[in-house]
């Protein structure tokens, strides 16, 4: 999942990769966005609070839709 925070004052941060993480956030509230991935749907954003000294974890996942599969994201070149 590619990720970026969003603080109260609503900046947000560049978009992040999957598995990576953020060390540089004040304690405080911030809100995590998640970026679209074609034939997903999108993770909600969720609300976090960091606090000093702490570790704080969150993990989103990009499910299959209950309604069948995903469209391909890979195409065969034609010809």
């Amino acid at each position: 999942a590619v990720w970026r925070v969003v603080d109260q004052t609503g900046d947000h941060s560049k978009w992040i990769g999957g598995g990576e993480t953020s060390v540089s956030l004040t304690a405080g509230d911030y809100t995590i966005e998640f970026q679209s991935v074609e034939g997903f749907p999108t993770p909600e954003s969720r609300t976090i609070t960091i606090e000093a000294d702490r570790t704080t974890s969150l993990t989103a996942r990009y499910e299959v839709p209950r309604s069948g599969r995903p469209r391909s994201v890979f195409r065969r070149p034609t010809g």
